[in-house]
């Protein structure tokens, strides 16, 4: 795991984490997405915290119950 993961990670606990309640592997997920995104990826996931996230960075997601 890069430096740049774990930095991204840290940053987006600091934004959601009281606001959302997102969780720290939940984090790394997400950060591991933004970093590594290309053009028309969707982020897919059953949960629902990470699907708020997700909208509120402005990606792509498909939340699955």
């Amino acid at each position: 795991m890069t430096g740049a993961i774990v930095r991204e990670a840290e940053l987006l606990i600091s934004t959601y984490g009281k606001t959302i309640g997102l969780r720290s592997l939940d984090a790394l997920h997400i950060a591991c997405w933004k970093l590594n995104e290309e053009k028309n990826w969707i982020f897919v996931t059953s949960d629902s915290i990470q699907d708020k996230v997700i909208q509120r960075l402005k990606g792509e997601s498909l939340f699955i119950e």
